[in-house]
């Protein structure tokens, strides 16, 4: 299930200021902003087994702003967090169907803030062929840090300052996007700094709070409630999970003595963490969590809660 910083990634590609930008990144003609028009992301498996792809922003520029005529150029966006060897198959289905219905050139434009993601997504070749995703990362674009011209792109300015939120221009870029989203409306507002704030370091974040204006200072609180750091995630809703659980477990186990107490504390605290960070349990999984009595085994997959986007991820044993 896609979380909170991949959602704010697509949010901003959609602002065609930011998505062309960045098509211009990878060398793709231009055409005029309104030539370009969202299509059709959803794609059959040529396999015939019946299975759905689903790109996660395809973009079309045709020769005239009502959507018709000759299709010019496609773009294909993909948001990448972690390493997913099933794109090897998705990413070729997404560009061979796209460029199939339309009859045009097509780009797969990969964007990742994680150095390591945009190392191995670089390398997928699809099966051999020449065609290659072009894939995006911090070494790849400039930071925007004159506020100026965060206001005139404040989409490019918070999608630069993302992928720069593990580098050494995180707290200056983040600084100037602030500056700037303080006079944007607040759904726009929200999508950048949702974004920003994502991806941020905890230290970073700590540091740059004095900037932020009383006006905006709410929207952070909420940010931070939802505990959409990237990497640090749910930290204090685990410390605090965990506190309560183990509180709540001790108190109900008194009777049959403190490490049961504990082991239940545990496992509270593993299923609040578990739902705060919006994964969904199966009967099944509920009931493997609720019959564990394995302290360490709990701590384990209590740990891996902010390394995974599933629920089978997370329980499943490590190789």
């Amino acid at each position: 299930m896609p979380g909170h910083l991949h959602e704010a990634f697509v949010a901003v590609l959609r602002q065609p200021e930011c998505a062309l930008e960045l098509a211009r990144q990878v060398g793709v003609p231009d055409h005029p902003t309104f030539a370009w028009h969202d299509v059709d992301g959803e794609f059959p498996d040529p396999a015939g087994k019946g299975r759905l792809f689903h790109a996660d922003l395809a973009l079309v520029a045709f020769s005239s702003a009502e959507r018709g005529g000759e299709a010019l150029a496609g773009l294909i966006f993909e948001p990448q967090l972690r390493i997913d060897p099933g794109k090897d198959i998705s990413w070729p289905v997404y560009w061979v169907t796209l460029r199939t219905r339309h009859v045009c050139p097509v780009w797969l434009i990969v964007v990742s803030p994680v150095d390591t993601v945009v190392q191995w997504a670089a390398t997928q070749r699809f099966r051999g062929e020449p065609q290659v995703p072009h894939v995006i990362g911090r070494a790849h674009v400039q930071p925007v840090l004159d506020v100026d011209r965060a206001l005139a792109n404040p989409a490019w300015a918070a999608l630069t300052a993302a992928l720069h939120a593990r580098g050494p221009h995180a707290r200056a870029s983040a600084e100037t996007l602030i500056q700037a989203c303080a006079s944007l409306p607040a759904e726009p507002r929200q999508c950048y700094l949702r974004l920003v704030f994502a991806g941020l370091e905890k230290n970073i974040m700590n540091a740059i709070k004095p900037s932020i204006s009383e006006a905006l200072k709410w929207e952070l609180t909420d940010y931070e409630r939802e505990g959409g750091w990237f990497q640090n995630g749910l930290a204090e809703g685990e410390a605090k999970g965990l506190a309560e659980g183990e509180a709540k477990g001790l108190a109900e186990g008194e009777a049959k003595g403190e490490a049961t107490g504990v082991i239940k504390g545990r496992r509270e605290a593993l299923l609040m963490a578990i739902e705060a960070r919006g994964l969904a349990l199966s009967e099944a999984q509920r009931a493997t969590v609720e019959a564990c009595t394995d302290g360490p085994q709990l701590e384990r997959w209590l740990r891996r809660l902010f390394q995974v986007d599933t629920a089978d991820a997370l329980l499943a044993e490590p190789h």
